[in-house]
């Protein structure tokens, strides 16, 4: 009876060892079957929107519907941005009820912002100054530099101009938008597509904030009468998972904003490595710290030990700017004094001189009208320093009260110069880059420039495969990584 009961216990344990074999192999053929059938990348010619590679960085992207009906993710990758060799502008868009909003903002988002740049551009220090001093404006170390101010109201501005012109179209669109300008790192986002900048020594610092109807978003919102209904997940009024969007406009009674949180990295490649940027299709199923590990494989990067830094938080950060006043004046004493923007130019000797113009004539982006004047960004501005980052929030409202500021309410973008022609050497001047002599504009982007950059293009595909392994995507994602080791 004893070695009966043996040769029984035997046997079931090699026929219950056989049947998670077999089970395991019958998953893993599934799951490749799945992603063979459904991980269908969108090559180059099917993604709308230009995409023109940077002269300074390789940067990769992939995108793919996933198991979802229609593709609502879309990328914009405008290398020398402003005809400029020394700044790059990447963007992604994740769209919901529909894809219009998303895809208008990528077609008409680098114009806007490119024509607030050009009014800011045009404004004199004085005046920028005059604005802000009389809405009260505090920054950490009492004199923020006019240029950086530039920046972030022309990123800002330009979220509000896409969200106007969505008026009429269904849906909105979460935006996340990197500007990277000369040796400074611009990141704009509503939403809950997020950025992960990698740091040299094993950290990760978040330059984006999660805008979802939790925590102090949720009294905000609940603030300007809208409700959030938890089905599965909180949602505004029980329709939106998001609290701030562009467009949305049946939903911006209920507390919907278009106001972007901004961060602002100076001299982003001293101690960074790469920016991953990706839609929530991504995030909701893979840790920034499985994220950093995979590129960090790809491109070779090696690292001790990975130790997050999480930076804004999920939808937490709006707290931390509702009182610009305390926070300024409190984080004053850590603030450096020295301008974001450095006053000598960065040298990029592996393209050329710092600051080279690929062009002397306006760039020939899209419809030429103006963009439509917004009402600029508030002067409420908290500069928190921490690992070199800035947090930068602005309030809505600002400008709406000031009537008599028509040197930046009025403005209508393109307006510099005789004949509306643009004064560039002004306008670089006045956004703290250094004029330089024209250049020949950067080869045209093929299946050329995709090898060149093999590495950063499988990073990407391998963060959209690992989405898949590890949650079976629903929905669609799309990745850019953009590698800081210079070409």
């Amino acid at each position: 009876f004893f070695w009966f009961c043996f040769v029984f216990l035997v046997l079931f344990v090699i026929w219950f060892w056989s049947l998670r074999v077999i089970g395991s192999w019958l998953q893993q053929r599934k799951v490749m079957a799945l992603l063979k059938d459904q991980l269908n990348f969108l090559e180059q010619e099917e993604i709308v929107g230009e995409i023109s590679r940077s002269c300074r960085f390789r940067e990769g992207f992939a995108l793919t519907q996933g198991r979802r009906t229609y593709m609502e993710d879309f990328i914009r990758v405008k290398g020398c941005f402003g005809l400029r060799s020394d700044t790059d502008l990447y963007c992604i868009f994740d769209g919901h009820d529909g894809h219009e909003a998303a895809e208008f903002a990528t077609q008409n988002f680098p114009d806007i912002l490119w024509d607030q740049l050009v009014d800011v551009g045009n404004i004199d220090d004085h005046q920028i100054d005059k604005c802000v001093d009389n809405l009260g404006v505090e920054c950490c170390d009492g004199h923020s530099t006019s240029e950086q101010k530039r920046v972030a109201i022309a990123l800002h501005r330009s979220f509000r101009v896409i969200s106007e012109r969505l008026e009429g179209k269904s849906g909105g669109t979460t935006a996340l938008v990197a500007l990277l300008l000369g040796d400074d790192l611009f990141v704009a986002n509503v939403g809950d597509t997020r950025s992960v900048l990698s740091c040299k020594k094993g950290k990760s610092i978040r330059v984006s904030t999660d805008h979802r109807p939790t925590d102090s978003e949720k009294e905000r919102i609940e603030g300007m009468g809208g409700n959030i209904q938890d089905m599965s997940v909180p949602r505004v009024n029980g329709i939106l998972a998001i609290s701030r969007a562009l467009g949305d406009h049946d939903l911006a009674s209920n507390g919907v904003i278009c106001r972007p949180h901004i961060k602002f990295v100076p001299n982003f490649r001293e101690g960074h490595r790469y920016l991953i940027m990706a839609s929530d299709g991504l995030w909701d199923h893979v840790k920034e710290g499985d994220a950093l590990k995979t590129v960090n494989d790809v491109l070779g990067y090696k690292v001790a030990a990975w130790r997050p830094r999480r930076r804004g938080g999920d939808s937490d950060s709006s707290s931390s700017f509702s009182n610009s006043s305390s926070s300024a004046s409190s984080s004053s004493s850590t603030s450096s004094s020295a301008s974001p923007f450095a006053s000598s130019s960065p040298s990029f000797d592996s393209f050329g001189s710092s600051g080279q113009l690929v062009q002397s004539a306006p760039p020939p982006w899209g419809n030429s009208s103006p963009a439509p004047s917004a009402a600029p960004l508030s002067a409420s501005v908290d500069f928190q320093k921490e690992e070199g980052l800035f947090d930068l929030d602005f309030d809505d409202d600002f400008g709406r009260e000031e009537e008599g500021n028509d040197e930046l309410v009025g403005s209508t973008g393109r307006s510099g110069g005789e004949n509306g022609a643009i004064d560039y050497a002004r306008l670089w001047e006045k956004l703290g880059m250094t004029p330089s002599t024209p250049s020949p504009p950067p080869q045209k982007d093929g299946r050329e420039g995709e090898f060149q950059a093999e590495k950063e293009m499988s990073a990407s595909k391998k963060l959209v495969e690992l989405a898949f392994h590890q949650g079976y995507s629903h929905d669609n994602i799309s990745v850019i990584v953009v590698n800081f080791a210079e070409i």
